[in-house]
């Protein structure tokens, strides 16, 4: 990854820190290692990284992507529903940065993901901080049947709804919306939407989301993301799951096949405009960027449809409606 791009990186968590939303009662819980622990989950981490060549899911696996949850996620979660004492079933786990996050702000965290060496890293994080996590190895998809009979306050998609193939996540939404208990939150974090111009998530191409998906893996090969374009070599035959793995966008139209009309659903939140309404530096960028300006021409094609799904990520939080 270049100079450039950590500075960007830097500086924008920096940004993140100027939130009004970051309150003393979320810093206070903020948890600190000791010279020795941190050593030995930077051991962990390093491990289970030693095959990525990807530098920036490198860059992402060190103290950038917890400093984002705390500072951003959080505050966003919380402001919807309070994390202290709250059920929450959180949907890629991974290496158990966002699962800390949520842990050491009260919450009890049951996580699923179906890497079992990425959640043993969540493990020894979590126990590394003096906390508690219930980490499952296992696909979201089977999600119903895993965790039948129980109910959470909140469920939350992180970073992983986009990696799902069409049957997998509809079967996901639906049935963690039945898990969900009456007047709980369900959320997506950092889901690529299928609608904006830029893939920057998959490919780094303009447009890459808007292509069906044998022409995306037929292309693959020539897109900017190097790993990425490697794994599909020139010729290859298509293989719709790989393509999958790998992560297409997501939009609302998921929502309307699993929910009838995504219009109707109790939109609580996006993060993007909860991020610049709490945070000058957030607020400023955004009045100057490209990306805005598309958003507004979105929000001009269809506005009816609510703004969280217009964004660049699917950054929404949906209340389930309360019993009657």
């Amino acid at each position: 990854m270049s100079t450039i791009s950590l500075s960007r990186q830097s500086l924008r968590r920096q940004a993140y820190r100027m939130s009004t939303a970051l309150t003393p009662r979320l810093t206070s819980r903020f948890r600190t290692l000791d010279p020795v622990s941190r050593q030995r989950l930077s051991a962990f981490q390093r491990d289970y990284y030693k095959n990525v060549t990807d530098e920036g899911d490198l860059d992402a696996a060190l103290d950038g992507a917890l400093a984002e949850d705390r500072y951003a996620n959080i505050p966003w979660l919380d402001a919807a529903l309070p994390l202290d004492g709250a059920r929450v079933l959180e949907i890629g786990s991974g290496t158990g940065e966002s699962t800390l996050a949520l842990a050491e702000q009260g919450a009890t965290v049951t996580g699923l993901d179906v890497d079992e060496n990425a959640l043993g890293v969540g493990r020894e994080r979590c126990r590394l901080h003096g906390l508690d996590a219930d980490l499952r190895v296992g696909n979201a998809a089977d999600i119903g049947r895993i965790f039948a009979g129980q109910t959470f306050d909140a469920v939350i998609f992180f970073a992983s709804l986009e990696h799902m193939t069409l049957d997998e996540r509809l079967s996901a939404i639906a049935d963690s919306w039945a898990l969900l208990r009456p007047g709980g939150i369900w959320s997506v974090i950092e889901a690529p939407n299928r609608l904006w111009f830029w893939d920057g998530h998959t490919s780094m191409d303009n447009f890459y989301n808007w292509l069906p998906d044998e022409v995306a893996a037929r292309w693959a090969h020539k897109a900017a993301r190097k790993p990425f374009a490697d794994d599909f070599p020139a010729g290859q035959v298509f293989d719709s799951i790989k393509l999958a793995r790998w992560g297409r966008g997501v939009s609302y139209h998921e929502f309307d096949l699993v929910f009838g009309d995504a219009r109707r659903l109790d939109v609580v939140s996006n993060k993007t405009d909860f991020l610049r309404r709490t945070n000058p530096v957030m607020l400023a960028h955004s009045l100057v960027s490209k990306g805005r300006r598309y958003e507004r021409f979105l929000e001009s094609i269809a506005p009816d449809v609510d703004k969280g799904f217009l964004r660049q990520y699917l950054d929404i939080i949906i209340r389930k409606p309360a019993a009657p």
